[in-house]
């Protein structure tokens, strides 16, 4: 994926070094929107506290473009001197499973701050990298993983035509959503203003 990738109202821009102090500051004052997207919600979040620290953190990212990249998702600054880091997301090749069935696909996982949830973001970012990478890759998947309790993202997940791979939860707990670029179709043009234009 391109980076900066432009959306109708979001910059995501890959995440290095120079985004320690962003991505640190949204850490600490978001650690309840981090825990409910993880797998294991009693599993201890918290950001980097320097830069050698960010180092090692951002190893964990797996930057490396096989294993996967993280973005940092921004608004947009129009005609303010300065963007606001509003979240991260994940974009990763992985094999998942899910009631017997076994495939490869490209993970989608976004993290937003919570004073930027339920206004539309979630639902831009998702359908304009979905779209991006589906109308660029066709031969690929794109997979949401989802616990059963996140109705927000449950939601979005639905309301871009995603579907439900298997209706039981997988070994981790979560759901598997997934799109194809055949069932692109699916996804309301009213997601797709503005779409991925970098």
């Amino acid at each position: 994926m391109p980076s900066p990738f432009w959306t109708k109202n979001l910059v995501l821009e890959r995440l290095t070094l120079e985004h320690h102090r962003a991505l640190a500051d949204f850490f600490e004052e978001n650690l309840e929107a981090l825990r409910a997207s993880r797998s294991d919600p009693t599993k201890e979040e918290r950001g980097p506290s320097d830069l050698a620290e960010w180092e090692i953190y951002n190893s964990d990212f797996a930057v490396a473009a096989n294993e996967g990249c993280y973005y940092g998702v921004w608004t947009k600054a129009a005609g303010r001197p300065s963007r606001s880091f509003i979240g991260s997301m994940q974009v990763r090749k992985r094999a998942v499973s899910a009631g017997g069935l076994h495939l490869d696909v490209i993970e989608l996982g976004l993290v937003l701050g919570d004073a930027h949830q339920r206004q539309g973001y979630g639902s831009e970012c998702v359908a304009a990298v979905t779209h991006h990478v589906l109308t660029s890759r066709p031969q690929e998947i794109i997979g949401l993983q989802i616990k059963p309790d996140n109705e927000p993202s449950l939601r979005t997940a639905r309301r871009l035509g995603f579907e439900l791979l298997h209706p039981l939860p997988n070994a981790d707990g979560t759901l598997l959503f997934t799109m194809s670029a055949g069932s692109l179709a699916r996804m309301p043009d009213r997601f797709l203003g503005g779409k991925g234009i970098a």
